[in-house]
Order: C-alpha cells, then structure tokens, then sequence
C-alpha cells in the first residue's frame, strides 16, 4: 500500500522538475538527494535504503568521493522547495 502523502510528493516533484534543470545537478537523483541532505548543517546522518550490496557499495563511494555537491546546486534546490513549498504535508 503505498501512503496517501506519496501523491503529494510526487505533485512537488513534478512541480520541481518542471522548473527546468537544477544547475551543476549530478547526473544521479540519488547523488543530488544524497547531497542535497547531507549538505544541510543540522543533518549529521542520512539513513539511505537500498536494493542490494552493489547499491551500497556505490552510495558509499559518493559519500567519500563525490560529495559535497555544489553549493550553487543545494541553493537552487532550496529555492525551488521555497517557490512550491506552500501547504505542502510533510512526513514527520
């Protein structure tokens, strides 16, 4: 069952997205969340999920290799969650 804040969710994606591409953004949507998270200062631990060894093994490899991201990418992403923010329901 999928939860009722699942269509939300992708409702703000689609909205993001449809800003057009987010500058300097990894070729990765799982690097850029990744980043993008770990890029806030009040975040110390990212719990990430994953299908298998391999993709554990590559989520660890961008942490030591390929963060950070950009600060001008987490800014963009931002002021993006700023623009369609409004009434959003969150998670927590």
């Amino acid at each position: 069952m999928v939860a009722p804040q699942a269509d939300d969710y992708f409702a703000r994606a689609q909205a993001m997205l449809a800003k057009g591409p987010i500058p300097d953004a990894p070729d990765s949507g799982i690097l850029l969340s990744l980043g993008f998270a770990l890029a806030e200062t009040a975040v110390d631990v990212a719990i990430v999920g994953t299908r298998s060894p391999r993709n554990m093994a590559q989520n660890i490899a961008w942490v030591e290799n390929a963060l950070p991201i950009r600060s001008a990418t987490v800014q963009a992403l931002q002021e993006r969650f700023a623009e369609v923010e409004e009434n959003w329901v969150q998670l927590m």
